[in-house]
Order: structure tokens, then sequence, then C-alpha cells
């Protein structure tokens, strides 16, 4: 790694790069933290909010190590070794996950953007939409044009998701993009006929889902309480062929 790439933000990349990305609900004026991503030189840390605790946390290190831990921490997963971080090339989807808005804190006091630090802020009241929007955190590597316009292309091409907001931080390495995105108005329509028939019972809403590194491959929708037999939106199979 020779530092010379600098970023948006004018720091240089190397072992002393740091960066922080927030991810935050708005609703009604008041904030909830959706998700996070810290970088302390090659170490990169990602977050989901729980209440009062994380109930998801992973880290991607500099010698390739990885961690992953549920529950607030006590639980650890098993993850494999990985090339060390500042070798990391192409792009990967580090983790997606769409929460419930009534799962979160809407006590977040959100803080201004500042030399390294972002913010993407999602406004709930805006979005026409029964299901929470997905949060997708990626890592591409430094100086990645043609994998972010290839990301974005599959996303933007999806016969099943629309981006609400996307941000990258372009400093680092490697680059981390945000990408928050919902249903289509087609998925929605479909969502919508398939809880009128599914007979929820009365106050059932969508739930949430985290899922691991991969490809953008639209929603899963879980719903809560349960139906009996069907707890995914089935996607037809016209759309499976244009995807």
């Amino acid at each position: 790694m020779d530092g010379t790439w600098r970023g948006s933000c004018g720091q240089m990349t190397g072992p002393r790069q740091s960066a922080e990305l927030r991810v935050v609900y708005k609703r009604g004026g008041r904030h909830a933290l959706v998700a996070r991503v810290t970088v302390h030189g090659f170490n990169v840390y990602f977050g989901l909010p729980g209440g009062a605790e994380e109930m998801f946390t992973s880290s991607y290190h500099e010698t390739g190590q990885t961690h992953t831990k549920v529950a607030g921490g006590r639980k650890r997963l098993v993850d494999d070794p990985r090339a060390p971080l500042e070798d990391f090339r192409g792009a990967v989807k580090a983790w997606e996950a769409a929460l419930s808005p009534d799962s979160l804190d809407w006590g977040y006091p959100l803080r201004a953007e500042k030399g390294t630090r972002r913010n993407l802020t999602v406004d709930l009241d805006a979005l026409d939409s029964p299901v929470p929007p997905t949060v997708a955190i990626w890592m591409i590597e430094r100086g990645g044009v043609t994998q972010l316009t290839d990301v974005m292309q599959a996303y933007r091409s999806s016969q099943l998701q629309k981006v609400v907001d996307c941000k990258i931080i372009d400093w680092t390495q490697p680059w981390l993009l945000v990408v928050v995105h919902r249903p289509t108005a087609a998925v929605l329509e479909s969502l919508r006929k398939y809880m009128a028939d599914s007979g929820l019972p009365e106050g059932g809403r969508i739930g949430g889902f985290v899922s691991g590194p991969g490809p953008p491959t639209g929603q899963m929708v879980k719903v809560w309480p349960e139906p009996e037999e069907i707890t995914e939106i089935p996607i037809p199979d016209e759309w499976k062929r244009q995807r």
C-alpha cells in the first residue's frame, strides 16, 4: 500500500486511516441508530443496535481474522480467516439487514458530520412502505470504480428493489459503501395482497432480517405473527428469470 490515495475528505489511506459511518432513521422529528461502521487503521467494525445493547457485531481485522458476535456479545460465531484487509480486492457485501423501526431506540442524538464522520439519514415518514428499508454495507477495494459501478448498476436494474439513498467512504482501504433500498412498487403490491389474503391477526407487522456476504438478492420479507404455512413473500417465477 503506497498511501498515495486521498479520498473526498482529504485523508490518506494507510495504517492510520479512520472513518465513522452511521445509518440513522428519522421519524416524527426523532432519530434512531440503525447501523454503524467504524474504521481504525486496517480494522473495520460493523454493528446493528438491538435496544439497550447491540444485537449483532462483526469485525474484519488487519490480519484477515474476522469475528461475529450476537446477543450483545454473549454468543460468538466461528468465522473463517480471509485476506488481510490491506490486501482486500474486489467487492463484497459485508452484511445486509432490515430492522423494524419499533425495535429501535428513538432517542439517538444525531451528531453533525465532521472530519471523517459521515451520516446517512433516512426519513421514514417520506417512504410509503409497509416494510422497513434494507441497509446493505459493502466493502470495495480502494480505487475500485469499476466494482462500485457494477454494484450500483445491479441495484438500479433490479426488479425487486429500489435504491432510497447511498453513501461512500472513499478515503479508506477498503472503500465502504452503504446502500439503503426498499421493495419496488410491484413487490409492495404483492406484499399488500399477501398480507390481506394471509389472515394475519390484528396488529400483525413486518419483522426484520440479517444476511451475510453476497450479491444483492432482493428482500426476503418476514412477518410477525407468522401465518401457519407461508412465512415469506413468494417471488413470481418471471421475476426470478429477469434477475
